[in-house]
């Protein structure tokens, strides 16, 4: 399993010396799984896993157009079938942390991606399930919760602003690459759909805003240019 990431230590994010933003920043934690078809197991894997994590201000908007955003992410990326389980170990992982500790939680169709995963596997998955119980049942809120957004449901039509990436699910179809090309190129189009899906949550919970078309791809080409070795840096989204 490929892992790409801006983060100092990108398996424990939410410690006081590792977080994003600072110790004392807000967090908007947005998770995207996608999937892919495995004809040796005859059903869908999980193919690819993205965190991005947002800094937000408790009481202001910030318009994301005006200056470059800054994103921190891990994006892990199965290079081949054996790595199924490793992928959904990581998945229980993200999403325990995520709902101790980030304020809030934006994921797009997140209740049916879980519900795959957790038939994925015969071992205990506390963070999937707990992940599970809460999102589906978002609308009572509880103390110690981060406020959660789905994308695909919780966003009306009318807050929908323009993005340049789609928030629906990849469509992965493997091909004669080899496995570590496949899983880099995998990676970038995981995180900046999760990136769409982390700026949908902040526009519609009022954190950010923007006029016009917000260039995702262009944003993650600056934050990730290093990571994922490409020849040049970008110039910064605008």
């Amino acid at each position: 399993m490929r892992s790409f990431t801006n983060l100092s230590r990108p398996d424990s994010p939410y410690q006081s010396e590792s977080r994003p933003c600072g110790t004392y920043g807000h967090l908007l934690t947005a998770v995207a799984i996608d999937w892919s078809y495995s004809p040796h197991l005859q059903t869908a894997v999980v193919a690819s896993v993205s965190v991005v994590h947002l800094r937000i201000r408790s009481a202001a908007t910030l318009d994301a157009g005006q200056r470059p955003l800054s994103i921190k992410f891990h994006t892990t990326a199965v290079e081949a079938d054996g790595e199924t389980q490793d992928q959904i170990a990581h998945v229980d992982t993200v999403l325990a942390g995520a709902r101790r500790h980030a304020n809030v939680l934006a994921a797009h169709g997140l209740a049916d991606d879980l519900a795959q995963v957790m038939k994925l596997t015969g071992h205990q998955l506390p963070g999937v399930q707990d992940a599970h119980e809460a999102w589906v049942g978002r609308d009572v809120s509880g103390h110690g919760l981060p406020w959660m957004v789905d994308t695909r449901h919780d966003v009306p039509d009318d807050e929908r602003l323009e993005l340049d990436v789609s928030l629906d699910p990849l469509t992965i179809i493997p091909d004669n690459r080899p496995g570590h090309v496949q899983a880099a190129v995998v990676a970038v189009r995981s995180l900046s759909r999760c990136v769409a899906i982390g700026l949908a949550a902040a526009v519609h919970t009022g954190q950010f805003r923007w006029d016009g078309t917000f260039l995702a791809q262009a944003a993650v080409a600056d934050a990730a240019w290093d990571v994922f070795e490409m020849p040049t840096r970008p110039a910064p989204a605008t």
